[in-house]
């Protein structure tokens, strides 16, 4: 996640569906609050869908 304005968890962390994990910001060059999500493994970027409920 990118633009944050607070990480709540952190890598390895497990969460149980529902929690909340961060809080939405504009930080760094964006220009008005979003959610930056992207799934990476091995350091590829994949589709995050199949992972997601």
């Amino acid at each position: 996640y990118a633009h944050n304005s607070e990480n709540l968890v952190r890598k390895g962390d497990e969460v149980a569906s529902g929690e909340l994990i961060a809080k939405v910001g504009k930080t760094g060059n964006a220009t008005g609050n979003h959610l930056h999500f992207e799934l990476l493994i091995g350091g590829e970027a994949v589709n995050p869908l199949p992972y997601l409920k």
